[in-house]
């Protein structure tokens, strides 16, 4: 996958993580250069009507949202040479939430802060009736 251009405008770098509809990849965009979280569906997903639906609303509810703790979605669309759906992401750099506990001896109040962190975009979410569907410590920075 490294080096295949997505959508006809991002390149892949390198995998990051991968699930049961998709994989994310670091990837940039050929013209900008700007470096983004690029998710693709895996094809058999897309065409299932269901999973495409449930993948357009996830494209979508970040700017419905509009928090800052929120990931920013810059793109999307549909790959022309295998026809599997795609999102451009802000790519997070940093721990994630399983790394920062696994390093362990946090205080209180580091701990108390990391939950406002979590909870205050969550709550702006279920207020604008979107769950997350995929809330673990591995998807949170």
């Amino acid at each position: 996958m490294q080096g295949k251009l997505v959508g006809g405008r991002y390149e892949v770098v390198r995998p990051i993580a991968e699930g049961g509809m998709g994989a994310v990849y670091e990837a940039r965009h050929h013209m900008t250069k700007k470096t983004v979280a690029l998710k693709i569906l895996f094809p058999h997903v897309g065409r299932n009507d269901g999973a495409k639906q449930r993948f357009l609303r996830e494209v979508s509810a970040p700017a419905t949202i509009g928090h800052e703790g929120i990931v920013e979605v810059y793109d999307s669309g549909i790959d022309s040479e295998d026809g599997s759906l795609f999102v451009a992401m802000e790519m997070l750099i940093g721990d994630t939430m399983r790394e920062w506990l696994e390093k362990g001896g946090h205080s209180r109040d580091e701990i108390l802060d990391l939950f406002d962190r979590i909870l205050d975009p969550l709550s702006a979410a279920h207020q604008r009736g979107i769950v997350h569907r995929d809330l673990k410590p591995e998807n949170i920075f």
